[in-house]
């Protein structure tokens, strides 16, 4: 707000060389409370009102109304032009830019009207105009001006302006089913046609998801979630509350928060079991063992998706059978189970092909055909099977290529094929994959920051260059940690652990490695408590403590042994050769 002092000087710069009297420039300053739009409306008011021009000795705010309210200053300007206020009507119930040849279509008035109206609404600065009709545009100077033009509606007359807007974009411009969905869906909701709207706002919210702005897409999301408990419950009606919410979980799950998400799963099962569509059903299951998993309820998730899994029939949808073995895989290889996870994966990636934009279609976020190698090339790496995991990687680099959009399909392969080379110990191919992913991560995709800051950090400070290892690591664990995911995160501490012992801080490695040790265990993450093991040897062996160290290595070389993970054997055979030697 301005000062009474500059709102005065802010008037007498309007008013040019027209001289106004101080008490009415006291009444506009006090009125006004500082607003500049609200200063600059009422000012014009008085101005065209013609009362106190040319500083006539006689003006005192007995000659002169000083509009109370920026409503009534425009209220006021409407008055003297039917054409006037109808545009204004009609260009605000548009929105706050509004095209020419749109509002040609909608207001009632002719060509020449048109024009004026416009013309005047320019003029006294109300409006904003850019280009020539009819490719001409408009906006409202500022918000209030258009809400104070919408206002001056009544409710019937804007719904039905409304629902001629939503008509017009229908039939006759193509482009905004397209490319704005949501002004199309709007308009339908406000000109009471919100069942209509529903499909829009789905398409609105797949637009917002494909571009990353996944608060965008959760708002159009609970739109459509609005629209469609608007309506009677229907078959139909029921499979898309359910949709809406499969896509409400992709806006959600890049930002994190599990139990946020499994309760968006639980709702999504409450209307499934009402439907009684195992299509459906199979999709949840699928996604709550993700979800359970990422949870740190291995147990949990495994359960539900074996179950999931079992229960789908042979003739079934190809595209759920393989979501549902994926996700059991994914699920397993938490576990360490990797030659299970192996099974599953294999058999995805054999029935859903190359067909990647089939597979992208049903997940939502990632193409089954890349998400299958991605994982048996993660499985094929812990296991140390390297020509294998190569081998699928080019498999997968491939496919992207045919991908259209696909940042998460770019990352989750890159992460994949970075963790392969961290343990082939080629950190230049890691550097070289992630590097170029890694602006993504930080810039719109904060839910991989973990995994592939983690690898990235690793090959930086084995390269060389340890203070932005550990600066990356370092921004793994706290991003590990905001996202409320404990899938992995074992074994980013472990990696930090590693990489403080790099720089020489023990204490630190130490207190890591045995965290790492314990959220491991706690969410039954066998094969990252064996790495987490193994660093803590690590640890041990640097302070002299070679009893410790020793029994350290071997309890990690058990898992190894046990869980078949080959490069932490040889890791865990290397330490024990040291501090025997």
């Amino acid at each position: 707000r301005l000062t009474p002092q500059d709102s005065t000087r802010m008037t007498e710069r309007l008013i040019g060389e027209r001289n106004l009297s101080p008490e009415i420039l006291t009444q506009i300053a006090e009125r006004t409370d500082g607003v500049p739009l609200f200063i600059e409306e009422l000012t014009r008011s008085v101005v065209d009102s013609g009362v106190a021009a040319n500083g006539a000795s006689g003006d005192t705010t007995a000659n002169i109304v000083v509009p109370a309210t920026l409503q009534d200053a425009l209220e006021a300007r409407f008055d003297r032009s039917p054409e006037l206020r109808e545009v204004a009507q009609v260009g605000a119930t548009i929105g706050r830019e509004f095209q020419y040849d749109l509002l040609a279509r909608v207001a009632s008035l002719t060509t020449a009207e048109l024009d004026a109206a416009l013309d005047d609404l320019a003029g006294s600065g109300l409006i904003f105009a850019r280009g020539t009709p009819p490719e001409a545009s408009y906006t409202f100077k500022h918000a209030l001006v258009q809400d104070t033009a919408y206002d001056s509606m009544l409710r019937g007359k804007r719904q039905k302006l409304h629902a001629k807007i939503a008509k017009i974009l229908e039939e006759r411009y193509a482009d905004a089913s397209a490319t704005q969905p949501e002004f199309i869906a709007h308009h339908l909701v406000e000109g009471g046609q919100s069942a209509k709207s529903i499909n829009f706002w789905i398409a609105a919210a797949r637009q917002a998801l494909s571009r990353a702005s996944y608060r965008e897409a959760n708002s159009f999301v609970d739109h459509g979630l609005t629209a469609v408990q608007a309506q009677a419950k229907t078959p139909k009606t029921l499979a898309t509350a359910v949709d809406l919410r499969f896509l409400k979980y992709a806006a959600q799950y890049p930002l994190g928060d599990p139990q946020s998400l499994l309760a968006i799963l639980a709702e999504a099962e409450r209307i499934v079991a009402e439907l009684n569509d195992p299509v459906r059903l199979c999709k949840v299951l699928s996604t709550q063992t993700y979800v359970l998993a990422s949870d740190g309820q291995i147990d949990a998730a495994i359960a539900v998706g074996q179950h999931n899994v079992e229960s789908i029939t042979e003739d079934g949808d190809v595209n759920i059978l393989c979501h549902g073995k994926l996700m059991l895989g994914r699920a397993l290889f938490a576990a360490g189970r990797y030659a299970e996870a192996i099974h599953h994966a294999k058999d995805a990636m054999d029935l859903i092909g190359d067909d990647v934009e089939r597979g992208k279609r049903y997940a939502e976020l990632l193409s089954h055909p890349i998400n299958a190698r991605a994982w048996l090339v993660l499985c094929h790496a812990e296991r140390g099977e390297f020509e294998q995991g190569m081998r699928l990687s080019s498999d997968g680099l491939r496919l992207l290529k045919r991908v259209q959009g696909g940042m998460h399909d770019r990352l989750w392969m890159g992460n994949a094929i970075g963790r392969l080379n961290v343990l082939k110990g080629d950190y230049a191919a890691v550097i070289a994959v992630l590097e170029p992913l890694w602006p993504f991560c930080e810039s719109n995709y904060p839910v991989y920051i973990p995994r592939v800051a983690s690898s990235l950090g690793t090959a930086y400070a084995a390269s060389g260059d340890v203070d932005k290892g550990l600066y990356l690591l370092r921004q793994a664990d706290d991003k590990a940690s905001s996202i409320g995911f404990q899938f992995g995160h074992a074994l980013v501490l472990a990696q930090l652990g590693e990489v403080l012992l790099m720089a020489g801080k023990e204490a630190n490695a130490q207190d890591k490695a045995t965290r790492a040790i314990e959220m491991a265990r706690g969410a039954g993450e066998s094969g990252n408590e064996g790495w987490a093991a193994c660093v803590l040897g690590d640890t041990f062996a640097r302070n002299g403590n070679l009893e410790d160290a020793s029994s350290n290595y071997r309890r990690a070389l058990a898992m190894a042994e046990k869980l078949e993970m080959g490069p932490l054997k040889a890791r865990c055979l290397e330490g024990l050769n040291r501090v025997a030697a």
